[in-house]
């Protein structure tokens, strides 16, 4: 045996030596490098990389997780500061604090490989009285802007961290120094919001690495040329501007064909010389060297890495410039003879970029072809979403775009001059369980004891107490007419999936009753008009496109016949498409709750899965603000409102109100009404009187008394000490207490169940009636349904545009909006004085009564005066 040694090991011949020096000393082999912030160690094995990695997995125990969601790839993390003391930004910017959260973020990277993330910071506000009471409270939140992170760049977390405290202290400071009023009491929760987020992935099977002659291939898009001067970005950025489509392989990975174009690119000049290799620092340098002088050969420079642990791709160096030639490279890693090297490579075709994709919620992969847009590297399905998306992309300042002068602003929705063909309302029922949860503060955990015991605490502690589950609904729908159509009652521990299912049937019944359209009841009269009219009775001849000039019937758009699918009455004569857009309502169904936005939305949005719903094919929301949703779609023909957006206040001072006029037609039809008969037709010989009367009662509910479903077994009222309401700290009255009594016998309840399905239905029913009389009226003052929009202002503005027949022209003169921009005004508001009376009001009931008001010299008339002034 031959005493041929290398690195340790012991070659029997020359030719296996000869293999090893080329294998695992000349031919690079991949390096595996830990870019977290403090770390940087190098592995020359996956295996090694990925046990490594899993050191930095960290649990934390100031931060504990507030929500998470989709498989864990959004999660809030939150260090619940109330009750500390703090009342400035020192906390916030210590050492201990940022690198807490550093090894939080450098964890979830390890977990997520791409993440995007905030920090927001709740404080709290008081108003004082000018005695120094406390006058009102508020709970803003300060949010910092978006960061991006990923395991394949070397990112300062520390100093990003303390970049985002810094602007959210600015935006603190901001609020404060506008004039708000508000007073800092101190900081309530420090939040970190985490989302997990797609990026690119390469389309190359085989790392770009070692022998890269080898390994990169055309069909991967990407080009490697070789070279012995360590200039491989030069030749790649002399390859973007001569490559041509004709060269064959061999001549584009050779450098010597690049030679001369090289010598072209300037490294220098009398502030800066770019060293060799180019470092990702240096080539912002490289491209602002080269857009200088008479021969300017202005290019950017997009640089990405792979990480060789999931094979993903991440956009590591994006260019500042937003001209100039386009250039991807892909900077690649390997080591030779114990140094680490790094090479460029021309991504030559885009191609690279979309081979591949990956779901980071579902982990599947798709191979539809992607497309990608050339300055930010977002992936799109269509190129109409591309073209859009390119339009406003890049670092320059959006452009202006101007409406056309031929365009104003009128009432367009004349299909909102009808009422919908069918309207839902619904109430959920809750149990309030107990969560025995308590700050996170020891202080506050220790007040809290001394609380309990001698009520002497002087300390402010949050506790959780309740938390709500639904375990009953309500769900009718009622016609355009006032017919109970639909009812639906259910109680369970799966109460808001068999609600979803519910409803989602019931539209798709809906829908079919309207597609067999009932024989038009045409009579001589009818015709008669029909023959005569030259308006259309839906737009009144006013179109969308130009309300000034009259459209008359025409060959283009006839006259037709409109009637009322469900009745068969006939309507008037209308355009042909008139008639087809009112027809088309979208979303067919709308179903109202009270206050859905701050209660119901909450107990629904946790069950819209795919697993738990698989009828939800499409959600969409409309955000209130971060906790609210003023409408939640699904499928794109379900809408979920909130009656509250039209008729502040309570159900039972809003019943109060209508009490007189309305006769309850909807609550006649109810069963409720027609003991237990399931056909919905009303029979006025039932003896109904007294039930009804109970019915438009709103009675009462112990909402703290069941800790759970099973407790509403119970097969007798409860007493009147379990509807004591700890946050009024109060209890019901003697009367409302026999009202329950009242109730519980007249429709012969069994149990505590039977009690809170009649309650829930009570209260859809009263809804319903409240909010199908508002209908009517505001059909009556404005010929316009409210149910077709969001919210209150919508249809005021909307009302506005029909009745005045306004036709406001759009800004286009760039001046004229510049100069309006410039000399907007406002900001936050303090007003003092909390309550004024007007004696002029009081004056003028008083005349409109008959009684008698002596205005004398010691009682003048007292009046209120508003102004509105900046800047004094």
């Amino acid at each position: 045996m031959s005493n041929l040694f290398c690195c340790g090991r012991n070659f029997s011949n020359k030719f296996t030596l000869r293999r090893h020096i080329k294998v695992t000393h000349t031919q690079g082999s991949p390096v595996f490098k830990c870019f977290l912030e403090g770390c940087f160690r190098r592995f020359k094995s996956i295996n090694s990389f990925a046990h490594h990695q899993q050191t930095h997995i960290y649990n934390s125990q100031m931060f504990y997780v507030k929500a998470q969601a989709f498989n864990n790839t959004t999660l809030v993390l939150r260090n619940d500061l109330t009750g500390q003391g703090l009342r400035d930004f020192d906390f916030l910017l210590s050492d201990d604090l940022i690198e807490e959260v550093r090894k939080i973020l450098c964890s979830e990277v390890v977990k997520k490989d791409v993440l995007t993330f905030c920090i927001a910071l709740s404080v709290e506000f008081v108003k004082f009285e000018t005695d120094g009471e406390i006058m009102a409270t508020a709970s803003p939140c300060f949010l910092s802007s978006l960061n991006y992170l990923n395991n394949v760049s070397n990112f300062n977390v520390s100093e990003i961290i303390h970049s985002s405290v810094t602007q959210i202290q600015k935006r603190y400071d901001d609020f404060v120094d506008k004039g708000s009023g508000w007073t800092l009491r101190g900081l309530k929760f420090y939040d970190l919001h985490i989302t997990q987020t797609n990026d690119l992935r390469g389309g190359c099977d085989k790392l770009v690495t070692g022998d890269l002659k080898k390994i990169v291939s055309r069909k991967a898009g990407l080009l490697s040329i070789h070279n012995k001067d360590r200039r491989c970005l030069l030749y790649c950025i002399a390859a973007a501007f001569t490559c041509k489509k004709h060269m064959s392989w061999s001549e584009k990975s050779d450098y010597k064909q690049y030679s001369e174009f090289v010598n072209l690119i300037s490294i220098s000049d009398s502030d800066y010389s770019v060293t060799f290799p180019v470092g990702l620092s240096e080539i912002t340098e490289l491209e602002r060297i080269n857009r200088r002088g008479a021969n300017s050969l202005p290019f950017r420079i997009n640089v990405f890495r792979e990480d060789l642990l999931t094979k993903k791709l991440s956009l590591i160096r994006s260019s500042p410039y937003d001209d100039g030639k386009i250039i991807n490279v892909l900077l690649t890693e390997f080591m030779a003879n114990d140094e680490d090297y790094g090479h460029y490579v021309l991504i030559e075709n885009m191609s690279f970029l979309r081979k591949r994709y990956t779901n980071h919620i579902t982990g599947k992969l798709t191979y539809a072809n992607s497309l990608f847009c050339k300055l930010c590297f977002e992936h799109f399905r269509s190129e109409n979403t591309l073209e859009t998306h390119e339009k406003i992309c890049g670092k320059k300042s959006h452009k202006k775009v101007f409406p056309s002068s031929e365009k104003s602003i009128h009432y367009t929705n004349h299909e909102y001059n009808f009422k919908r063909i069918f309207t839902g309302y619904a109430d959920f029922e809750s149990v309030l369980e107990e969560t025995n949860t308590n700050t996170k503060c020891p202080k506050c955990i220790s007040c809290k004891k001394i609380s309990e015991e001698n009520d002497s605490c002087t300390h402010s502690y949050m506790l959780s107490l309740k938390r709500h589950r639904a375990i009953s609904v309500c769900f009718v729908v009622v016609d355009r007419y006032g017919k109970l159509v639909h009812e639906f009652s259910y109680t369970g521990e799966d109460v808001v999936v068999q609600f979803i299912k519910n409803v989602v049937r019931c539209e798709e019944v809906l829908i079919n009753t309207t597609k067999f359209n009932k024989y038009m009841i045409f009579c001589e009269e009818d015709k008669d008009c029909f023959d005569s009219s030259t308006v259309c009775h839906i737009c009144k001849n006013k179109r969308k496109d130009k309300v000034t000039v009259e459209y008359p019937f025409s060959k283009e758009d006839p006259k037709v016949r409109d009637h009322d699918h469900l009745t068969g009455k006939f309507l008037g004569a209308a355009h042909k498409t008139c008639n087809l857009n009112k027809r088309r309502e979208k979303p067919f169904l709308s179903v109202f709750m009270h206050n859905f936005s701050g209660y119901d939305s909450h107990l629904i949005l946790p069950y819209l899965t795919k697993k738990l719903l698989p009828e939800v094919e499409q959600i969409s929301v409309i955000p209130k603000s971060g906790e609210k949703f003023m409408a939640i779609k699904i499928n794109n023909q379900i809408t979920f409102l909130d009656s509250m957006n039209f008729l502040s206040g309570s159900l039972d001072s809003l019943n109060e109100r209508i009490k007189e006029s309305c006769k309850y037609k909807i609550v006649q039809q109810s069963s409720l009404i027609r003991s237990g008969n399931k056909v919905l037709q009303y029979d006025s010989t039932f003896e109904t009187s007294k039930r009804f009367c109970l019915l438009l009662r709103k009675g009462s509910f112990p909402y703290e008394w069941a800790k759970s479903l099973d407790d509403y077994s119970l097969p007798y009222l409860v007493p009147k000490s379990a509807f004591y309401n700890s946050i009024t700290n109060s209890n019901i009255t003697d009367e409302r207490y026999k009202l329950a009594e009242e109730m519980w016998k007249e429709f012969d309840m069994k149990s505590m169940r039977d009690y809170m399905e009649t309650y829930c239905m009570i209260d859809t029913l009263l809804l319903a009636q409240v909010f199908e009389e508002f209908r009517t009226e505001s059909l009556n003052n404005f010929n316009m349904d409210p149910s077709h929009f969001i919210s209150l202002p919508g249809f005021a503005y909307n009302a506005f545009l029909k009745h005045t027949e306004v036709n406001l022209e759009y800004i286009t003169d760039p001046e004229i909006f510049e100069m309006l921009s410039s000399n907007l005004r406002g900001g936050h508001s303090f007003c003092s004085q909390r309550y004024e009376e007007s004696s002029i009001f009081k004056n003028l009931v008083n005349r409109k009564t008959g009684e008698t008001c002596d205005n004398t010299e010691e009682q003048p008339l007292q009046q209120i005066l508003y102004i509105d002034a900046n800047n004094l």
